[in-house]
């Protein structure tokens, strides 16, 4: 009988691996696991991105390159570039259409650059390792020589190539001391399109190798990827420079550049513009767990921005109030320690530690707090009731580390409870970045598990436990348990102990499992060990509280005695003269009304918290969302370019007979008017809440008002504002820039508003903003010359009241105005001790003025 072998479409293989490897993110990350795999003591991930917009003056070389590739589609360089001395220069007067077609074309010369001091490989390994697809190497030997956990299993990491880009060159030279490499180096080079190749098996793909005979990794790039700049010297020192010393590597070392693997991916598939690098750089800082010492550093360079990015550094949680660290052995044990710091020893009384409930909870240590106890369990303690115990038999040992973080205090509960005196935006900041309890199997990320912002940041359903047994802190029935939003942690694994782990097929988490499952309840029986130890203190403290502060609490009685004495007040004023009182009950009567005066700012108060609670839930959504906003942005900037650009191919508009209504091209620039609109507006959405904006610095107002009239050009330019600023020199304040955003983009929506009513003026919208300064205050003048405020409002100043509106829908007249922004205005100007006033007198339109002291002393001034 005939045997028949199996065999596989070249396409499928290529699709089983992209199916794999999630995106462009998840792609650079493989690439990284297989530095680490090869030992090396770096990965360096160079994007070269310089080609993603023409330059305006380059030399005969790159005249050269951009010649060549822009010819090869049949265009001329001629109508781009003109000899100017010994380079060349763009030509001014290029159409826009053919200039956003050539920056399209030469986009192929960007490209990606994987450096690593690894192992290397020989031609030999090229087959037998990195020619096979799922190859069971990496399982079959799951330790580097150098002791490593190979984070790889599936062999079919190299499709993160791929994923990159259609082209991939290989330069490696072997360790020579390495007895698995021992042999001479390779050139390796593969076009991923040739796995699309109609009706081609696996087994018709080639790709090309040549050895190389001598020479350092240095040497042999410096020969086969000579075409392309690349200086292998000039990246290590950027490298190094950009380092800051915080990896443990010799830079200088003899061996740097002696053995390793430099791969070049081009023709990428993604944009890789600074955005992008920005975001890949912040993702990988969560990659690796953080640690003391680094093994392994990550490093990310830009050619288009030299002087960023550099050493991706792991986070390490310095401020926290409780640090839970567990390791569970492989018999079952589990170690428990428990760091307290929530809680300010020296303003703790020496009483408290004298109550025989805290000595019977072990919380003392001298004559002060314990801050650190541990404790040992087995699993089955950590979970009693469960009668089958052999379903820890394949959970395997692992790490577990968690800091708990409180987001803010007040001053009463930092009284009640002795709290350390913390940065509470600090906290929230580090949080936003590093929040979650996150999984690391062989120092490597386990994605998307404790992911800020994705569906898996709370894996282990913290949230919904929180939810079922709400209680405070200080419930004396217990049943405390953490916000997952307060936590930041890490779990790590090993493929070696923790076999029953598998991977998604997308690489994306763990497959769901019964033995995860009970892992994950092993873990929340370890987590609520802090959370026992924090409610239990806490409930001391709030017992010890109340017996020394407990007239504290008859707050509400005294409100309510000083209301009767008010009321009974007025009764006697009535009837009485008030020269003919009592002393004594005026002085109560004075008394029981500043009682009322201050509940009634408490309330006052509260309504306002009310309001700006609101508006940070929408500043979160907005941030949840940046990314993906993002995403849109870019979308808008070049799809009507893309559209236009298809129908160009398939339709000639000279031969078009239609109406304007149905023309395609007609309603492509409508099209593209509006999305620059919306692309600015999510531009302004997105730089609103950067972090830089949400730092105290010494501003020069001349120019933070210059800039953001710059920056509001375009939108001012589509409605015909002309905006215009006079200014004094050297005028500074120190503030936060975002209040100053929230203060002048109100008053520009407004005026915006008020252009577009029926009447408003036609001869030109203008505002105009003035800046003045004395030797003790600032004032800011704003006008524009609209419709001003509505002559029905009697009061002007009641603008500034919260859900005060003007703007209502033309059709219905229901309010579509949130009748914040000038309330908003006027609190963050009486934050800064100013004050604020609508200019009277003028002809026409709307105007205020904004005063401020003039701080002194704010030191260096901030670049702004």
């Amino acid at each position: 009988m005939a045997t028949i072998p199996f065999n596989v479409s070249a396409r499928t293989a290529l699709l089983i691996g992209r199916e794999n490897i999630a995106n462009a993110k998840g792609a650079v990350i493989e690439l990284v696991k297989n530095c680490y795999d090869a030992d090396s003591p770096f990965s360096i991930i160079v994007i070269d991105n310089r080609f993603y917009s023409a330059p305006t003056i380059i030399s005969h070389n790159y005249y050269l390159k951009f010649k060549k590739v822009y010819e090869s589609e049949g265009k001329s360089i001629d109508n781009i570039y003109a000899r100017s001395g010994e380079g060349y220069s763009l030509v001014a007067d290029t159409d826009s259409q053919i200039f956003c077609e050539f920056e399209r074309v030469i986009s192929v010369l960007n490209s990606i650059y994987i450096i690593d001091n690894g192992e290397g490989m020989t031609e030999a390994l090229i087959r037998k390792n990195w020619m096979t697809i799922g190859t069971d190497n990496k399982l079959q030997n799951a330790t580097t020589p150098g002791k490593r956990v190979k984070s790889g299993a599936k062999g079919i990491g190299r499709f993160a190539l791929d994923k990159l880009g259609e082209q991939c060159e290989l330069v490696s030279i072997p360790k020579s001391n390495s007895t698995d490499n021992a042999g001479k180096g390779v050139f390796w080079t593969v076009n991923w399109s040739d796995f699309e190749r109609p009706e081609t098996t696996i087994d018709k793909v080639n790709a090309r190798v040549e050895d190389i005979k001598s020479g350092d990794l240095f040497e042999s790039c410096s020969e086969f990827f000579l075409q392309y700049d690349f200086d292998l010297n000039e990246i290590i020192a950027r490298a190094k420079q950009l380092s800051s010393g915080h990896s443990g590597f010799d830079w200088v070392s003899d061996d740097i550049l002696k053995h390793g693997t430099v791969i070049r991916i081009s023709r990428l598939h993604d944009i890789w513009k600074d955005t992008a690098v920005k975001q890949l750089y912040q993702d990988l800082e969560v990659l690796v767990p953080p640690r003391d010492v680094e093994e392994f550093s990550i490093h990310i360079l830009s050619n288009n921005n030299p002087n960023s990015y550099g050493e991706v550094l792991s986070s390490v949680c310095d401020d926290f109030d409780y640090k839970l660290h567990a390791y569970a052995d492989k018999e079952k044990n589990v170690v428990i320690s428990i760091y307290r710091e929530e809680y300010d020893e020296k303003i703790i009384p020496r009483e408290f530690f004298e109550r025989a409930s805290i000595n019977k909870n072990d919380f003392v240590e001298g004559a002060g707090l314990k801050k650190m106890y541990t404790e040992s369990y087995t699993f089955s303690e950590l979970m009693p009731g469960v009668v089958n115990s052999t379903i820890f038999d394949s959970i395997g040992s692992f790490e577990f580390i968690l800091y708990y973080l409180k987001k803010g205090t007040d001053s009463i509960n930092r009284k009640r409870f002795f709290y350390k005196y913390f940065e509470a935006s600090e906290r929230k900041q580090w949080l936003e970045k590093f929040g979650g309890i996150k999984l690391y199997r062989d120092n490597f990320r386990v994605r998307p598990y404790g992911e800020v912002g994705e569906p898996a940041f709370d894996w282990l359903g913290l949230g919904a436990r929180k939810a079922s047994s709400p209680a405070g802190v200080t419930k004396r029935e217990g049943g405390y348990r953490v916000e997952p939003e307060n936590i930041a942690g890490l779990i790590k694994i090993s493929r070696l102990s923790n076999i029953a782990f598998q991977d998604k097929s997308s690489r994306e988490g763990l497959q769901e499992s019964d033995t995860l499952k009970v892992f994950k309840e092993i873990i929340k029986n370890i987590l609520s060990k802090l959370e026992d130890d924090r409610s239990t203190l806490a409930r001391e403290f709030d017992i010890y509280y109340n017996e020394k502060y407990g007239h504290i609490k008859d707050r509400d009685k005294a409100i309510k005695l000083a209301e009767s004495i008010a009321s009974r007040s007025k009764i006697t004023d009535d009837k009485q003269n008030h020269a003919s009182r009592q002393s004594s009950n005026h002085t109560e009567d004075v008394l029981a009304q500043t009682v009322i005066d201050l509940k009634e700012d408490l309330e006052q108060q509260a309504n306002e918290i009310t309001l700006l609670r609101g508006l940070a839930s929408s500043g979160i959504m907005s941030a949840a969302f940046s990314h993906d906003y993002g995403k849109i942005k870019a979308n808008l900037q070049s799809r009507v370019f893309t559209l236009k650009s298809t129908l160009d191919s398939l339709i000639d508009v000279k031969n078009l007979t239609i109406p304007d209504y149905k023309n395609p091209f007609i309603l492509l620039n409508t099209m593209e008017a509006t999305d620059r609109k919306i692309a600015t507006w999510l531009g302004f959405s997105l730089g609103f809440t950067r972090k830089d904006k949400r730092n105290r610095k010494k501003i020069c107002l001349k120019q933070y008002v210059g800039r953001l009239l710059e920056d509001w050009r375009g939108t001012f330019d589509e409605v015909g504002i002309t905006p215009e600023l006079l200014s004094d020199d050297n005028v500074f304040t120190k503030a936060f820039e975002v209040d100053f955003d929230s203060v002048f983009i109100n008053l520009f929506t407004n005026s915006m508003a008020a252009f577009e009513l029926p009447s408003s003026r036609r001869d030109g919208n203008r505002i105009n903003i003035s800046i003045r300064a004395t030797t003790s205050k600032i004032t800011i003048t704003y006008q524009d010359n609209g419709p001003g405020i509505p002559k029905e409002i009697k009061d002007p100043n009641s603008i500034f009241l919260p859900k005060m509106t003007t703007k209502r829908d033309p059709n219905t007249g229901e309010e579509i105005g949130t009748g914040l922004g000038m309330w908003i205005l006027k609190k963050i100007v009486e934050e800064y001790k100013g004050e604020v006033n609508i200019l009277s007198g003028i002809e026409s339109g709307f105007g205020l003025s904004i005063v401020m002291p003039k701080v002194q002393n704010v030191g260096k001034a901030d670049e702004i």
